[in-house]
């Protein structure tokens, strides 16, 4: 993180503490004057009307006729005060209306406080739900195959001035993004700052330290991909990617207790909301960065779909569209080839082939043929002689970051019923990714 990085995110911090102690101080000055603001009355009249209306649904059937009545009465005096500009007029109808719910039902706070928060919890999971289901789904980005778009999951390590990420498989020939470098901690990285660093920014620097004094052995892999290992008798589980020593150095090294064993800066990715409403009403476009699902039979690769080793069957990939229904394509690199000819057109393929700089800093790879094939679907030799039709209903999807993504060129197009979206705006974390993703 940069020194102008650090003085801006300050000044934001100083900027949000001000605003805070400032409304919190004209807040505590209005109560001490024993004064009432017209626009607070108002707002406390909706919510004591809002709670009445909430014990009528719940009381209803056992209420007496006079309970009816006497609440029908407070409610209109209340709703008249509201509309009047006396703010002591609707904090004593308020009042008034508050205390005949009480009788009507009585609150047992413990209860009462359990029972609200449960309904708050029970609708707002609903409602999510809901949203997530029909309208913006949220979604991580797990790797680095959209990069430098868009930031997936990534290990930094320190010193080594490598990426420590791996390609999708170890088997696979797909070699680690090159744009990354080593990373060195800095004030932000001190215990006392490093919540706040993952609120802004989803990084978190890990160090990690031997557990006690004794020999480092190696004992078991674990079906995630981390390795168990003991030292000096006690359990320690990392994931070998962590490790600035390459592994088998470390099988029978020493350590005491408290020594570093590996440190890294561990970021977490882009998550973003997918529209899953949009293309109810509209067709796919070329250019737009994808959602979709990994299921089998959902790809055209022959072998019943995108099968282990390469992904979870699971999963969901995003990459950007670039190969539509009825297209014939091929790569000449840098460039795409749709229909005999370069794409030149929309900006974000442009910038790719073109191989520009991201707003990041860094520089696209252009376009890049697959490094082996996987069946008949995939492009292993530059166009004209490696070039394919791309069928009905079937969508071409490519990374940004091509040394680093399994996508089309590989298993080729996805059927169309496996979209699931285009990525609509990235939430979190704060960085320059954050926003509506336009490119």
């Amino acid at each position: 993180m940069t020194a102008e990085t650090q003085l801006i995110l300050s000044r934001i911090i100083i900027y949000i503490a001000v605003f805070y102690a400032a409304k919190r101080g004209w807040l505590w000055l209005r109560k001490k004057n024993g004064k009432h603001h017209l626009g607070e009355m108002r707002q406390l009249s909706k919510d004591v009307r809002s709670h009445a209306r909430y014990v009528r649904n719940m009381r209803a059937d056992i209420m007496t006729p006079t309970d009816v009545k006497s609440l029908t009465k407070a409610e209109a005096d209340l709703l008249t005060a509201e509309k009047g500009t006396d703010p002591e007029a609707i904090n004593y109808a308020a009042v008034t209306l508050d205390k005949i719910t009480k009788v009507i039902m009585p609150l047992n706070k413990k209860d009462h406080a359990f029972r609200e928060n449960l309904e708050v919890l029970v609708i707002a999971f609903a409602v999510a739900m809901a949203f997530r289901a029909y309208f913006l789904q949220p979604f991580q980005i797990p790797t680095g195959s959209m990069q430098p778009t868009l930031n997936g999951i990534r290990i930094l390590n320190v010193d080594s001035g490598e990426d420590a990420n791996l390609s999708p498989d170890p088997r696979s020939a797909i070699q680690p993004n090159r744009n990354v470098h080593g990373y060195q901690p800095d004030i932000w990285d001190k215990p006392y700052l490093q919540p706040l660093k993952w609120i802004l920014t989803g990084d978190v620097f890990i160090t990690v330290r031997a557990p006690a004094s004794g020999t480092f052995q190696w004992t078991k892999i674990l079906p995630d991909g981390r390795r168990q290992a003991r030292v000096g008798g006690k359990l320690l589980t990392m994931r070998t990617k962590h490790i600035n020593t390459p592994v088998n150095l470390l099988q029978g090294a020493t350590f005491s207790k408290g020594d570093i064993i590996a440190q890294y800066l561990y970021q977490s990715g882009d998550h973003l909301f997918v529209n899953k409403v949009k293309w109810n009403f509209a067709v796919p476009k070329r250019g737009e960065v994808i959602v979709f699902e990994i299921k089998r039979n959902s790809l055209s690769f022959t072998d019943n779909g995108l099968t282990s080793p390469f992904s979870d069957p699971n999963a969901h990939y995003i990459k950007r569209l670039v190969g539509l229904p009825g297209e014939e394509i091929g790569i000449l690199p840098p460039n795409l080839i749709i229909n005999n000819e370069a794409l030149k057109s929309p900006p974000a393929i442009v910038s790719i082939q073109n191989q520009e700089r991201s707003r990041d800093g860094n520089i696209h790879d252009g376009y890049r043929l697959a490094s082996h094939s996987l069946g008949e679907m995939s492009i292993t030799v530059p166009y004209p002689a490696g070039k394919l039709q791309i069928g009905e209903n079937r969508y071409y999807a490519c990374g940004d970051n091509q040394d680093s993504s399994l996508d089309s060129r590989y298993w080729g197009p996805v059927f169309g019923e496996s979209l699931v979206g285009p990525a609509a705006f990235v939430y979190w974390p704060f960085t320059k990714h954050f926003g509506p993703i336009t490119r």
